[in-house]
């Protein structure tokens, strides 16, 4: 053989060998895009989250200044006032001037101010934002001291409290930087009326407002080190996906198809019960949900419940048991449609769904199904226990909610079951007499 005939030329394999490889490369870049992208998504959704729990946090800061500042002015007002002496940093009230014993001084000489619960709200927030940064401000429509005015964002959340609002908050820029501005309404109460009764307020009447503008940098600051290690592990994870890849590109076809196989077994593992095929707790608990949210204007639900089962299992063991748990969701397949949502909610119980249909349907179901239940008995195997099962069924009336129809049919369902052993009690009873 010549050396030229040993040798292949490319154009004996280049088409075949180039379309492969350009496949392999097309599969490869695919899956790191998609891997890529992978990981972005939960890098955002990480950061988005602990910008949640930032958010979170400082809403309950600004809800517990708050709550402190309604306690001291309460304590405040439930005394009338407190007085203190004057000092360069407190001045008496020139807001209450007219009112009674504003000032008095003392058998040694010390001049003491009266300090109402507005006056010890301004100074209290002095000292917070001196000392935390948060920005408390006390405001109204109709303020005594010129001051106290609410700006424009404070105004909104009043009026916001005049329709029955309790509590309005926002992430706003103060002094360059951002806050979570958070207001809840300042009601009237019996000590408020000494100084705010000429102003025509009324107990209960929404007098105003507390705003406590918490600053978000530090909140930022103390996850800091946590978004690094979130940046560090997401970014070695999205490296040893990227270097996995590259590694089996050359088999990429085979993983994608053991990766689709993959991906579908654990979709229907997650919706689907491993022993009857049924659907699982988890798919008939999202189908709740998303009957609540979707309100049909008719809903029938059926509670099935498998008699029996633990004295065969205690008589025959557990496998028995199995076979006929999976009889009982046999016939429960064979009797209803494929859009009726019938599904596995516990050991011996099953529950349907049945949406759009009303009390004549729902009980020519039950019929149907107490009918299977007969033909399944008729045809079972020598030495197989009597299928018998236990139905509640009950349809939606006026304004439901689907964990309500769920209810009734359950009783339905056990009102069902007691009457059963009570009629096998009195045949029982007959037999023995």
């Amino acid at each position: 053989m010549s050396e030229g005939a040993a040798v292949k030329t490319p154009g004996h394999r280049g088409p075949l060998f180039g379309a492969l490889s350009k496949t392999i490369r097309i599969h490869g870049l695919t899956l790191a895009v998609t891997w890529t992208l992978f990981v972005g998504v939960s890098l955002a959704w990480n950061l988005f989250q602990q910008q949640r729990t930032v958010l979170a946090t400082a809403a309950v800061i600004a809800r517990t200044g708050f709550e402190k500042d309604i306690l001291y002015r309460r304590w405040n007002a439930g005394h009338g006032g407190v007085y203190v002496p004057v000092t360069e940093r407190t001045r008496p009230n020139p807001y209450l001037a007219e009112g009674p014993r504003r000032d008095f001084v003392s058998a040694s000489g010390t001049r003491y101010t009266l300090i109402n619960p507005a006056y010890m709200s301004r100074q209290a927030f002095e000292l917070q934002q001196a000392s935390t940064g948060i920005l408390g401000h006390i405001t109204s429509l109709k303020p005594i001291r010129p001051e106290n005015a609410a700006d424009p964002w404070e105004r909104a959340a009043l009026a916001a409290f005049e329709k029955g609002a309790t509590e309005v908050s926002s992430v706003e820029t103060l002094n360059g930087s951002q806050h979570l501005r958070l207001m809840r309404p300042l009601m009237v109460e019996n000590a408020c009326l000494a100084c705010h009764a000429a102003q025509g307020y009324e107990v209960n009447d929404v007098r105003g407002g507390i705003s406590e503008s918490v600053p978000l940098a530090p909140l930022f600051e103390a996850t800091r080190s946590q978004t690094r290690a979130l940046l560090l592990g997401l970014g070695s994870v999205w490296a040893l996906g990227i270097v996995g890849i590259y590694a089996t590109s050359s088999r990429i076809g085979d993983t994608m198809q053991r990766l689709e196989k993959a991906k579908d077994a654990l979709a229907h593992a997650s919706t689907h019960d491993a022993l009857t095929g049924l659907h699982n707790r988890t798919f008939f608990e999202e189908n709740v949900r998303r009957l609540e949210e979707g309100k049909p204007q008719l809903l029938s639900a059926l509670v099935v419940d498998l008699d029996g089962l633990k004295a065969v299992n205690d008589s025959e063991g557990h496998a028995a048991g199995d076979l006929l748990i999976q009889r009982a969701a046999r016939v429960l397949q064979e009797t209803f449609r494929t859009d009726d949502v019938v599904a596995r909610t516990g050991g011996d119980e099953f529950v349907l769904l049945l949406p759009s249909a009303g009390r004549e349907q729902a009980a020519a179901a039950v019929a149907r199904l107490a009918a299977r239940v007969e033909v399944e008995n008729a045809a079972r195997r020598e030495g197989e226990p009597l299928l018998s099962l236990s139905i509640g069924s009950t349809t939606s009336e006026g304004d439901f909610t689907v964990a309500d129809v769920l209810r009734r049919a359950d009783e339905a369902m056990y009102a069902e079951k007691a009457a059963r052993r009570g009629r096998r009690g009195s045949e029982g009873a007959r037999e023995r007499s």
